[in-house]
């Protein structure tokens, strides 16, 4: 069973890429770009910590050959594996198009 990964909110300038959730990416990249959130979770404690993610993981598709060097590189900067699903046109937290598309990693 796979983990949850989200990667903190501090890691933003990273993240601007790439994140990472529970869900396989698709052969084939979705209509609509996936769009990183800002997810608010609250520990035993009480502390709130804030964390992004991306809102749909499955829209995402697989890496094409060309993007994957970089991508590992950028999900490797962020403490992940490798990226194992990549969207062209996937939004920043602002709605905006990442410039350099998104990338979806795994632990």
């Amino acid at each position: 069973m796979k983990k949850i990964i989200l990667l903190s909110i501090t890691s933003l300038s990273l993240l601007s890429a790439c994140a990472s959730s529970v869900t396989t990416p698709n052969k084939a990249y979705g209509k609509v770009p996936p769009q990183l959130v800002i997810q608010m979770t609250k520990s035993k404690n009480g502390k709130v910590t804030k964390r992004l993610a991306w809102d749909h993981p499955d829209y995402f598709g697989s890496v094409p050959r060309n993007k994957r060097k970089i991508g590992n590189n950028i999900c490797k900067s962020a403490g992940y594996r490798k990226a194992i699903g990549y969207h062209p046109k996937a939004k920043n937290v602002n709605g905006k198009i990442l410039p350099k598309g998104g990338y979806y990693c795994s632990k």
